[in-house]
C-alpha cells in the first residue's frame, strides 16, 4: 500500500473553547498546520499540545490569504481543511483508504451545520475540503473561500469526486454566532468583497444568508431574487439559493409564489430533497394534503436525513 500522507489545515483566532474537540477528531494525521491570526486565549498552546505546527500572521480580512499561507507550509500529499468549530466524524482509516490509488484531484465532503440542539435543527451541504497538495492550487475569495476554481482551471469536473466523508459544524449555533459576532464580521467582509467584485453572484448570495441570520428577511429576499437571475444553472449553490428563498416565502405566507418557482426548479434538481420538502410544506399550508404527502414521500425517498426544516 502506498504511503500517502495526510495533513489537516486550520485558521484559528481565539478558538480555545471548540479547538480541542476539532483537533482530537483528527488525531493520527501526519501533520496539522494552524494559521493563527491573532489569538489572545490559549488557542496556540492547545494547537501545539496536539502536535500542530503553528504559524502566526496578521489578519488582513482575507480568508483565502490565510488559507494560502497554510498551503505554503504543507508537507503532505493530501490536505484536509477544517474550521476550529468543526469535527471530523469519519474515522481516519476510511480517509486514508480513500486516498490510496485514486486518480482524483479532490473530494467533496458532507457538512452538517447545526443550527440548534434538535436532530432536525441542521442543514447539510457539500464542499471541496480534501485535495492534493503540490499541484499549485490556491484559494480565492475574501470570505467563503474556495479552491474549486483553481482545480477546475487545470482539470475537468471529473477531477473532483464526491465522497462520504462527514464533518459536523457548530459555528452557526446562535450562542456561538453571538459570542463571536460573526454576523457583523461576515457582512463587513461580504460588502467589501462585493465592492471589489460586484458581478460575483456568490458574494450576493452569501450576503443574503447573512441578512437571514440577522433576521432581515425582506433584504435577504430582495438579494436572492436579484441574484437568482445572474447565477449559472450549473452553480453548486444555486439550488440552495432557491431553498432559502422558498423558506423566506413560507415564513411570509407567500405560497402563491413558491409553487411557480419550485416546480420548474424541481425538474433541474429532482434529487435535492429539501426542495420537495418545501413544496410539501407549501401544499400542506394550502390544504392540498394529498399532493403535500406525495412531495414529502419524494423527499424522504431521496434521503430523509437531508431534509432540513
Amino acid at each position: 500500500m502506498n504511503n500517502i500522507t495526510l495533513g489537516v489545515h486550520l485558521i484559528v483566532n481565539n478558538e480555545a473553547d471548540l479547538l480541542p474537540h476539532c483537533l482530537t477528531s483528527v488525531a493520527g494525521v501526519d501533520e496539522i498546520v494552524v494559521i493563527d491570526t491573532g489569538s489572545t486565549d490559549e488557542s496556540i498552546a492547545i494547537s501545539q499540545a496536539h502536535g500542530a505546527r503553528v504559524f502566526q500572521r496578521e489578519w488582513t480580512e482575507n480568508f483565502a490569504a490565510a488559507r494560502n499561507e497554510g498551503l505554503d507550509q504543507a508537507d503532505t500529499d493530501w490536505i484536509l481543511v477544517l474550521d476550529a468549530d468543526e469535527r471530523l466524524q469519519t474515522p481516519l482509516p476510511e480517509l486514508r483508504s480513500l486516498l490510496q490509488n485514486t486518480q482524483a484531484q479532490a473530494f467533496t465532503v458532507h457538512i452538517d451545520n447545526w443550527l440548534g440542539v434538535r436532530p432536525e435543527d441542521k442543514v447539510k451541504h457539500s464542499a471541496v475540503r480534501l485535495f492534493r497538495n503540490g499541484q499549485g492550487y490556491r484559494y480565492s475569495g475574501r470570505i467563503h473561500e474556495g479552491i474549486d476554481a483553481a482545480i477546475l482551471k487545470s482539470h475537468n469536473i471529473s477531477a473532483i469526486v464526491h465522497s462520504d466523508i462527514e464533518i459536523e459544524h457548530f459555528g452557526y449555533l446562535p450562542e456561538i454566532m453571538a459570542r463571536k459576532n460573526k454576523i457583523k464580521r461576515n457582512e463587513q467582509l461580504l460588502r467589501r468583497a462585493l465592492a471589489e467584485q460586484p458581478e460575483d453572484p456568490f458574494h450576493s448570495y452569501n450576503l443574503a444568508v447573512t441578512c437571514c441570520q440577522d433576521g432581515r428577511l425582506q433584504e435577504a429576499e430582495t438579494l436572492l431574487r436579484q441574484t437568482l437571475h445572474h447565477v449559472p444553472l450549473e452553480a453548486s449553490y444555486r439550488p440552495t439559493m432557491i431553498r432559502d428563498l422558498c423558506k423566506i416565502y413560507l415564513t411570509q405566507g407567500k405560497t402563491n409564489i413558491i409553487d411557480p418557482l419550485l416546480l420548474p426548479e424541481l425538474e433541474r434538481y429532482e434529487d435535492y430533497p429539501d426542495l420537495h420538502f418545501l413544496l410539501g410544506q407549501s401544499l400542506e399550508s394550502q390544504g392540498l394534503l394529498e399532493r403535500a404527502f406525495q412531495a414529502y414521500q419524494r423527499a424522504a425517498s431521496i434521503s430523509g436525513d437531508h431534509v432540513s426544516q
